[in-house]
């Protein structure tokens, strides 16, 4: 931990929260409002490894609640206040290297295919469980057949970009911006819940200044919970970067 702050959240109530390197010097924010920095000393932010978001690279002190809107942007310390939080989904820019909205729509549209049954155009929507829905319709577009898994099925999938651990599942009815959240159950079912991407070029942070927010929703207040994390030990120098709640405090390490 090379920087923490006082952080009294409460459960049911969404929170922005931002971390940013500015020139060398790491500032926490939340709801816009700059908690403290403090200097990252000798950590080493190259290299190549997975993102984890919900546990620590073990799988280990799963987060319990819900993230919507999660972004990581290289090359730019945004700046944060109370009167500028965003009120929409955010937009992609020539900074951002990591936008997951948690809307649950972008695996499914890119997977429909579409045939002709007689007089009939077939659309097959398919996503990692198998066939999603099926819909048929006629010369003037009406729907003549539809066929689907129940929602809460349908709002498990995130893509394939993912490795999906335990059960993280897209809420429809949960979510500050655009039409979905991430919830993870903290390991109440007896497996811990979390995303690993996989290491990429885009997400080596390297030196430069970079900016890491989302929206949180904490279920509940365990002593210890990873939001986000990515990196090694090597000769002792931390590698990487993560963000946990421990008790009171928000921590970077």
């Amino acid at each position: 931990v090379f920087k923490q702050e006082s952080w009294s959240p409460e459960t049911g109530r969404w929170y922005h929260l931002a971390v940013v390197r500015a020139e060398g010097l790491v500032h926490f924010y939340i709801n816009g409002v700059e908690l403290g920095s403090g200097s990252q000393g000798s950590r080493d932010l190259t290299g190549s490894y997975p993102l984890h978001i919900g546990a620590d690279l073990a799988g280990n002190w799963g987060m319990n609640g819900y993230l919507d809107d999660f972004r990581i942007s290289k090359g730019i310390a945004r700046s944060f206040s109370p009167t500028t939080l965003p009120t929409q989904e955010y937009t992609s820019d020539a900074y951002t290297k990591l936008l997951l909205h948690f809307n649950g729509t972008r695996y499914e549209e890119q997977n429909t295919t579409y045939t002709q049954e007689g007089d009939l155009q077939v659309a097959t929507t398919t996503d990692f469980l198998g066939i999603l829905k099926v819909e048929k319709k006629d010369s003037q577009g009406r729907v003549t057949y539809l066929k689907e898994r129940r929602p809460e099925t349908i709002n498990q999938g995130f893509g394939p970009e993912f490795q999906v651990s335990g059960n993280p599942r897209i809420d429809k009815n949960q979510f500050q911006a655009g039409e979905g959240s991430a919830y993870f159950d903290g390991g109440r079912d007896g497996t811990v819940d979390y995303l690993q991407i996989p290491p990429s070029p885009s997400l080596d942070l390297g030196s430069e200044n970079f900016t890491i927010d989302f929206w949180v929703k904490p279920d509940s207040l365990p002593s210890h919970q990873v939001l986000l994390t990515t990196g090694s030990i090597s000769t002792g120098v931390p590698r990487g970067f993560g963000i946990q709640a421990e008790g009171a405090r928000l921590q970077v390490l």
